[in-house]
């Protein structure tokens, strides 16, 4: 039987057809970022909602200022969101976690926040520098380099994979203390070989370059003399020493230098106090070799740094 044409019933579907669309209500973002006076809305990836004041992102943002000011032009205003409040909304392609983070460095909070591991390191450092916010660039750049001094090949393969020069660079030098001949990380696999190959020639080059300098010690006569320095251990003229000690504390830093080139290998306490052990039996050496070791120590360090400027790890 055929359905038959009721006024009521078609009020009844024009009503339903015309209703407001039932829509999700938002999740607002925590403390500060959720006062109602903010007169800007940005939405993450996440789709959480952040409260926050036109101005001040203009003041710490080049990005944003030139933003706001596009949005101005009225060619642009019949795309524009905006909320209940008739808060201009933003959609921006980074998620919650990242945008609080970033946004804390510009807010006036009462403590910065604390980075944590290697995801929300690089995603703010991204998120920094494609907003020009200089504070979060350099508070990122900071707790990288910090990482690369604990973990340097997978900040190196992170940093590659974005094409990050200078974190590059920074991996590259904090692994010169570290034997990465016999490390491997994961995410190695994301990278093309020549990429790793440039890194180990970087570092083979650092410990040739130590190693030579430390197999002629003639430069260390002008910079002594310079600094009015005479060590003891070189004019030690006993037969049961003649600066053997030392001789054998050169071996052993050579030893630590091949296979941690870089300056911060000679602050290890126990290369010194290797030194000092045998010093001490000398009458005529052990009354100067805690002043000479260390003095020796600071040009050595100085000399190995000074020659690694000149090493440059080749990005391409």
């Amino acid at each position: 039987m055929p359905t038959q044409y009721s006024p009521r019933a078609q009020t009844q579907a024009k009503k339903s057809t015309n209703a407001p669309m039932q829509t999700k209500k938002p999740t607002i973002a925590m403390e500060p970022f959720n006062h109602e006076h903010a007169d800007i809305v940005l939405r993450t990836s996440d789709d959480v909602h952040f409260l926050v004041h036109k101005q001040i992102l203009m003041t710490w943002s080049p990005f944003w200022q030139g933003q706001f000011l596009a949005m101005e032009q009225e060619e642009t205003q019949s795309r524009l969101q905006y909320d209940q409040m008739r808060r201009l909304i933003v959609p921006v392609s980074e998620d919650s976690r990242t945008l609080d983070s970033l946004l804390r460095h510009v807010y006036p909070v009462h403590n910065a926040p604390t980075l944590r591991g290697f995801q929300d390191t690089f995603a703010l450092l991204e998120a920094a520098r494609k907003y020009e916010i200089i504070a979060a660039v350099k508070a990122s750049k900071k707790v990288i380099a910090e990482l690369a001094e604990q973990y340097p090949l997978r900040v190196y393969a992170l940093a590659a994979k974005k094409q990050w020069e200078h974190e590059m660079r920074t991996a590259a030098i904090a692994a010169l203390g570290h034997p990465i001949n016999e490390m491997y990380v994961e995410e190695l696999e994301s990278i093309p070989a020549g990429v790793y190959y440039r890194l180990l020639a970087y570092y083979r080059a650092c410990v040739k370059a130590v190693a030579d300098r430390m197999a002629d010690l003639s430069w260390i006569e002008p910079l002594a003399a310079g600094q009015g320095w005479q060590p003891g251990m070189f004019r030690c003229r006993k037969e049961t020493c003649g600066g053997a000690w030392f001789s054998g504390y050169l071996s052993v830093a050579r030893q630590a230098l091949r296979a941690r080139p870089r300056a911060k290998t000679l602050e290890n306490p126990e290369l010194i106090n290797a030194a000092l052990s045998g010093a001490i039996v000398c009458e005529a050496c052990r009354t100067t070799a805690f002043s000479d070791v260390h003095t020796f120590n600071a040009l050595l360090a100085g000399e190995v740094g000074r020659v690694l400027e000149e090493i440059e790890l080749k990005i391409k």
